[in-house]
């Protein structure tokens, strides 16, 4: 058994207990309805749960409760990172996206939206901090480098719901190409050889191009790391490389818009979609 596998379970349940314990009047056989709840007892169950997610999920698949806790240092995005600093882009992106989500939920229960997005990001913030405090545990180490990153991403994640106007012009998305050759990881979010983070310019948000045509395109730039897979230091042959893009691309979400409007687009990036203009950093 893992030294501290007690420690992680007991912290998981206890986390997962905390948002359950909050008195609510029993119906059905003591089955609590979620629409009965405050929109605060909403909220700490929300956390509580994503909470006790994030520690199974680390335990599972993280090797949380590997090491006693310890602190690590990655760097930032050298080559001679552990990803190039393709996980440090994942950081920001998941932190900035996750305080979107949480503070749209908030939204939905009856938060006001000043409110809301600055809960919204305290919740992103303590999730992305919980991880980091369970890779403490595992051969990972806490990373101030990630921290820094987390807060960054939530930095975003607050200034585009703060100021519309940047929202209507720029987004910040992820994309995932399934269709590269490799192996496949189960746990996609640290597939970094199939990801791309992107920051889109798009020319429908700027008032003299609405009327016409270009309004269904977007200036790109995006940055990835590729070959740190199937690195091995002991080969001769080094394949990993950091990578720049730049190109121009489809507004997806705008072509859309008359079928399907959403807003999935603004944070998701459609592989092939784009013309690119790749600088490779390490040649």
């Amino acid at each position: 058994m893992k030294p501290w596998a007690p420690i992680f379970t007991s912290i998981a349940v206890f986390v997962l207990l905390l948002g359950l314990s909050n008195p609510v009047k029993a119906e059905d056989n003591n089955t609590a309805k979620l629409e009965n709840l405050s929109k605060e007892d909403k909220a700490l169950l929300l956390n509580a749960a994503a909470g006790a997610a994030i520690l199974t999920w680390g335990f599972l698949e993280w090797d949380y409760g590997d090491r006693s806790p310890h602190l690590g240092n990655e760097g930032w995005f050298g080559k001679d990172t552990p990803e190039g600093g393709a996980d440090k882009a994942g950081h920001m992106y998941f932190s900035y996206a996750l305080s979107h989500l949480f503070s749209y939920q908030y939204k939905r229960w009856g938060y006001d939206h000043q409110r809301a997005i600055k809960l919204g990001c305290l919740s992103s913030f303590g999730v992305q901090t919980l991880m980091e405090i369970g890779d403490s545990f595992s051969s990972y180490g806490f990373s101030y480098e990630d921290e820094l990153f987390n807060m960054l991403g939530v930095a975003i994640g607050y200034v585009m719901v703060r100021y519309p106007e940047v929202s209507r012009k720029i987004d910040f998305r992820l994309e995932y190409d399934p269709f590269r050759e490799g192996k496949h990881k189960f746990d996609v979010v640290t597939d970094y050889r199939r990801q791309k983070y992107v920051i889109a310019a798009k020319l429908d948000g700027f008032d003299v191009f609405k009327d016409s045509y270009l309004r269904y395109f977007e200036l790109q730039v995006g940055y990835y790391a590729r070959g740190y897979d199937e690195y091995d230091s002991k080969e001769e042959h080094d394949s990993r490389s950091r990578r720049i893009y730049v190109g121009v691309g489809l507004n997806i979400g705008k072509i859309l818009e008359p079928l399907w409007e959403t807003k999935i687009f603004n944070y998701i990036q459609v592989p092939y979609t784009y013309a690119p203009l790749n600088i490779h950093l390490d040649q």
